[in-house]
């Protein structure tokens, strides 16, 4: 998948600070803004359409993404940067598969989840 769609990647020329892990135990809430984030081992700079807030634009039970898209100037996204943030989706279900299938204790229905949001990207993105 990483191949099909490199060419999407290439569009990303100015990185910019993500938190990868953008919820709400990470973050302190002011007026209803973030005033304050926690837990930066996942911060990266890369494309904010990889950011955490916006997977609910694949994967509706992560909530629905419209406060993320209005504080980044989004109202819709183009067929490429869709392509984009479904690569990002990807690698999260990557990660929720490989991270809760070795962790001791883990719950296994978080590994299932993982995989079932797997098989729903790679449809996406064209899997056959």
């Amino acid at each position: 998948m990483l191949n099909r769609h490199a060419d999407t990647l290439d569009e990303v020329t100015v990185p910019r600070l993500v938190e990868l892990d953008l919820w709400a135990k990470n973050s302190m809430i002011r007026d209803g803004r973030i005033v304050a984030v926690f837990d930066h081992e996942r911060a990266i700079y890369g494309d904010p359409l990889i950011e955490a807030g916006l997977t609910g634009l694949d994967f509706p039970f992560f909530g629905d993404p419209s406060d993320f898209m209005a504080g980044f100037g989004i109202t819709e996204l183009t067929e490429s940067e869709r392509t984009r943030r479904c690569l990002y989706s990807l690698y999260l279900a990557v990660i929720i598969v490989v991270e809760n299938s070795y962790r001791t204790g883990a719950d296994p229905g978080i590994a299932v989840f993982g995989r079932e949001q797997l098989d729903v990207i790679m449809r996406a993105l064209g899997a056959a």
